[in-house]
């Protein structure tokens, strides 16, 4: 499809900004002024890894003059551990991750291994594996990978429901 083209220069800059300029004017919506560098900073670092800018980052990013601070920032941000933990919660969510299963007075009883599906998860997440080879890991590791240990914790996914399913 052609990309809109927008009054403001500014919104021209990337094709995605772009797009949301044209729903702006469509909605009758102002261009907010762009944050100061303190404010980018934070709402970067909380978006990708859940925890605010240490001072020595904050320091860092505000002496950093070079048209490339903020992408330097989020490739730091991109690479930390923190970017896998924060992100992997979220997926966990969805796969329904825990630590513990059984119903009523079973559920004290722990999945006592879970937690290298978990592992697995974040750093799959922080190797910047896409979601289908998540996807194939999780379902089908044993037999495409069977000598891959690190790649056999993705089975988590099937081996945690082997209590929900396999009742006496």
């Amino acid at each position: 499809p052609t990309l809109p083209v927008a009054a403001d220069p500014e919104w021209n800059i990337n094709p995605i900004d772009a797009l949301i300029a044209r729903e702006h004017q469509r909605h009758g919506l102002q261009r907010q002024p762009a944050a100061d560098k303190r404010t980018l900073l934070r709402r970067v670092s909380i978006d990708l890894t859940g925890l605010p800018p240490t001072i020595e980052q904050q320091q860092q990013f505000l002496s950093d003059t070079s048209a490339t601070a903020y992408e330097n920032v989020v490739d730091r941000l991109l690479s930390s551990p923190q970017y896998g933990e924060r992100w992997g919660r979220h997926w966990m969510d969805i796969w329904r991750y825990s630590d513990w299963w059984g119903l009523g007075a079973e559920v004290r009883n722990s999945q006592k291994h879970i937690w290298h599906w978990r592992d697995w998860i974040i750093e799959s997440l922080n190797d910047d594996h896409g979601y289908d080879q998540m996807l194939r890991e999780m379902l089908a590791a044993d037999e495409l990978y069977p000598n891959d240990l690190g790649r056999l914790r993705a089975t988590g996914y099937l081996a945690r429901q082997y209590f929900k399913f396999n009742r006496t």
